[in-house]
């Protein structure tokens, strides 16, 4: 007498069928937004950091100048201003969350 396994979970595959995601596939989530002004240092705490590890993008509108630097440390997203890039600082948006 065997046993049969019935596997549950989720499985993504594209037009040609190759897996692209399954049930060991961490799936990100985005936690929040927030905006860092121009030439600013600061820093925000990721709710529930414990559960994932932490990702952040930033985008800005404004070509041709600079980002601040960002850090990650304890379930804290750090920022300071980046020096010497010509153009000077822009306001930049950062999204962020857990994978």
């Amino acid at each position: 007498m065997g046993i049969g396994i019935q596997v549950l979970g989720i499985q993504v595959f594209d037009a040609a069928g190759n897996l692209q995601i399954d049930v060991t596939t961490r799936l990100s989530r985005v936690i929040g937004t927030t905006v860092i002004p121009a030439g600013s240092s600061g820093a925000i705490a990721v709710p529930n950091a414990g559960q994932g590890a932490i990702w952040y993008a930033i985008y800005t509108t404004n070509g041709n100048r600079y980002t601040p630097v960002i850090s990650v440390d304890n379930g804290v997203i750090s920022w300071v201003p980046r020096g010497g890039f010509p153009g000077g600082p822009v306001d930049t948006t950062m999204i962020y969350g857990l994978y």
